[in-house]
């Protein structure tokens, strides 16, 4: 099993930060993942992540940056970058 798998979103958000591959700023990078791991914490602690039609629309936008980066990171996998 990849020991990737038992360490922290912050760990492997500073592992990926670090990537040669990375296309955009690095401040941008964080703060796009620190929206996603907002976003998996309130889903994971079952908050009222979409009680309101602006955390709604909020959601969907984080849920948008995570098929971004899953696309993303995907890329990097099978050609390197």
């Amino acid at each position: 099993m990849d020991t990737l798998l038992f360490t922290q979103f912050a760990d492997k958000k500073r592992i990926l930060r670090k990537s040669p591959w990375l296309k955009i700023g690095k401040d941008k990078f964080e703060s796009e993942l620190d929206k996603i791991r907002k976003l998996r914490d309130r889903v994971a602690h079952a908050n009222e992540y979409a009680a309101t039609p602006e955390a709604a629309s909020e959601t969907c936008g984080t849920v948008r940056l995570i098929d971004k980066w899953s696309a993303e990171f995907s890329q990097w996998i099978e050609g390197g970058g």
